[in-house]
């Protein structure tokens, strides 16, 4: 069964992919539970965004109520590169490539 990219990591930084569906974010929250409990270590789901596409505004700001975070919308820029739903251009990476 090929499942895909279920997750990005970066240094601290946690990108978890879903359907968005109830019982996904259910078991995302049950992890986060088991991350603190077992390290010691609280997220701070204040600092989280949700990002939902193709769900009704009802529906993302339920699920955002649920996992106690916040709604945000694309495209961000996540290390000065944006975060966009399409194939990222030349021009998009530009200020990464300038950097170095």
């Amino acid at each position: 069964m090929d499942l895909g990219i279920l997750h990005l990591l970066y240094a601290d930084d946690l990108f978890p992919l879903s359907t968005g569906n109830w019982e996904s974010l259910m078991v995302f929250k049950h992890t986060l539970e088991q991350f603190e409990e077992l390290s010691g270590l609280k997220p701070n789901l204040q600092k989280c965004n949700l990002f939902a596409a193709g769900i009704s505004n009802d529906t993302i700001l339920d699920l955002c109520d649920f996992m106690g975070m916040s709604k945000s919308m694309l495209p961000v820029k996540y290390l000065g590169v944006p975060l966009i739903s399409s194939q990222l251009s030349i021009k998009d990476c530009k200020i990464v490539v300038e950097k170095n």
